[in-house]
């Protein structure tokens, strides 16, 4: 008789309860929700969505969302853009999952904007600040589409829906978790340097953003159980060699204190490790509640008038 063996595969890594690295250099993710494919018509919220790659080498890939009245509508209205950074802790999850797949079909279709949420690559196979460079070339990608109103056979790399109904006069970033720390480094890069088309942010917003630095606030864990914390070892785990460690700038900002945006407004939706170097202005009729529900509110509110009760005012050179 035969006799089968089977090899296990040797762990070189593990971050419990998210990712898993294999000695092999393979990655077995323990966490996020699963793949959905793009719908051409969701009968839930009246949206369109599709999947197109942005670049081939990197591989950055997006998923767009289109309420799907605007098809049809005659004249078209042109809409604001919306581009989205997807969150799970640099390492998991998707602008294709199915938990960020159902938030942008609600907050397009409440919102009634065109949103281009990233796919961007993912840690520890494609290590930090990868996702940064892969977001910001998302966005540059996404601004060069202003100035080719009319698709020719020299504009094959232009996409229809960005072209005719985008209204890049209103193009707004935003992201959630690791999304929304990817909002702030991105928006500060867009401080310096300029977007294709002269293209401007008019406003962000991030939901429950991930910062973190060396010394604990607030309700943080303290001593070594700040070094057991998951945030904290999330992000030694995915970018051991950052300049600085956790104090690295990309994981420790203050919106407020550098003035990210040329323009006006920065909605942020507060969470236990968003709160850090954060100063909020709060309306008193704003009570906290961080659902998503909220989100889609208030940045409906955002994109349609570019003011919501919760804002942070940039602070003028003194």
């Amino acid at each position: 008789m035969a006799s089968t063996s089977t090899t296990k595969k040797e762990i070189a890594s593990e971050l419990l309860p998210l990712i898993r690295v294999y000695k092999d250099g393979t990655v077995e993710r323990l966490w996020g929700s699963p793949y959905v494919p793009p719908c051409p018509h969701d009968p839930q919220t009246n949206v369109s969505s599709k999947d197109i790659t942005i670049s081939h080498y990197p591989t950055i890939s997006a998923r767009l969302f289109l309420p799907q009245n605007q098809i049809y509508q005659k004249p078209q209205h042109l809409l604001p853009i919306l581009v989205y950074f997807h969150g799970g802790g640099f390492c998991f999850e998707s602008a294709f999952s199915s938990d960020h797949h159902r938030l942008l079909n609600r907050l397009v279709s409440q919102a009634q904007v065109l949103a281009v949420s990233v796919e961007y690559r993912l840690a520890p196979e494609n290590p930090l600040p990868n996702c940064y460079q892969d977001c910001w070339d998302a966005l540059q990608w996404v601004s060069s589409h202003r100035t080719h109103k009319e698709l020719d056979a020299n504009n094959t790399n232009k996409e229809p829906w960005l072209v005719n109904y985008g209204n890049f006069d209103k193009l707004y970033i935003g992201g959630d978790s690791a999304g929304g720390n990817i909002v702030h480094n991105v928006a500060m890069k867009a401080g310096v340097e300029r977007l294709c088309g002269d293209v401007k942010i008019l406003g962000a917003f991030m939901s429950h953003p991930y910062f973190l630095g060396s010394k604990p606030i607030g309700s943080e864990p303290k001593g070594e159980d700040f070094e057991k914390w998951l945030p904290c070892k999330v992000w030694k785990f995915l970018y051991p060699l950052a300049p600085g460690g956790i104090d690295n700038p990309t994981s420790k900002k203050n919106p407020l204190r550098d003035q990210i945006l040329r323009d006006e407004k920065l909605f942020i939706a507060q969470s236990h490790f968003a709160r850090r170097n954060l100063k909020l202005r709060r309306s008193k009729s704003v009570r906290p509640n961080f659902a998503r529900q909220k989100i889609i509110r208030r940045a409906k509110s955002l994109c349609a008038t570019n003011f919501c009760a919760t804002t942070i005012h940039r602070r003028s050179k003194s």
